[in-house]
């Protein structure tokens, strides 16, 4: 996996990223909809790691500010320990919060959810995305995998409501991911890196003409929820 991690760290954060294996694409193209249908207003990236959706954040609302515990980007708004009670963001002080693969690397997230509420406005929107089956990462502050119950569970228990759940992923994503992540990293020891976005390409059409006949959310890879602060 050094080759993998060696290419998700050159390009994280660069429109590049978004074309390094089948997952990211995929991933890219499931969530971009959802942020520019939902996201609006003062956005806050809420564990914004190395600003992977920066831009596409920033195209979609007034104000952007990102936050995250770890000093994994020069360029963070702000690094501080994620909130046991209360936090170093005001309350109610945006309209957007966006949170994508934080929730399974925190070891409490109900207190974490709590906390995006806290900070939204009245009527203010979360776009919460958390993995289902996926490889484990960030170890060893890998913790949680959630299915969409237990999603379920942490809004009501968060005082959320739910505004709409997104699936992405099949059987047909997990078959296919693993060649185009080998296919991709062996480019990159080639040092033909041009190469890598055509054939990601290749993978992700593949996945995309198969998975019209393919059943999802048994096999999911992640779950994205867009979630509305009501009162």
């Amino acid at each position: 996996m050094d080759a993998w991690h060696s290419l998700n760290k050159e390009t994280i954060g660069s429109p590049a990223y978004w074309d390094i294996a089948l997952q990211t694409r995929a991933t890219f193209e499931h969530l971009l909809p959802v942020i520019k249908e939902h996201a609006f207003g003062d956005i806050l990236d809420y564990g914004a790691g190395q600003l992977a959706w920066r831009d596409a954040l920033r195209a979609h609302g007034k104000s952007y500010f990102s936050f995250d515990i770890y000093d994994a980007h020069p360029e963070l708004d702000l690094v501080a320990p994620f909130p046991q009670r209360g936090g170093p963001l005001p309350d109610a002080s945006c309209d957007t919060v966006f949170c994508c693969s934080v929730l399974e690397h925190a070891r409490d997230p109900l207190s974490l959810m709590t906390d995006m509420r806290r900070i939204l406005r009245t009527d203010g929107v979360a776009i919460i995305c958390v993995p289902f089956i996926y490889y484990l990462h960030g170890a060893p502050y890998d913790y949680w995998r959630f299915t969409r119950f237990g999603l379920e569970e942490l809004i009501t228990s968060s005082g959320f409501s739910l505004v709409k759940m997104h699936t992405l992923g099949n059987y047909l994503y997990h078959i296919l991911n693993i060649p185009s992540i080998a296919s991709s990293c062996l480019l990159w020891r080639l040092k033909m890196k041009k190469l890598i976005k055509p054939t990601t390409a290749f993978w992700y059409g593949i996945y995309k003409f198969l998975s019209g006949k393919a059943v999802h959310d048994t096999w999911a890879v992640l779950y994205t929820v867009v979630l509305r602060k009501t009162q």
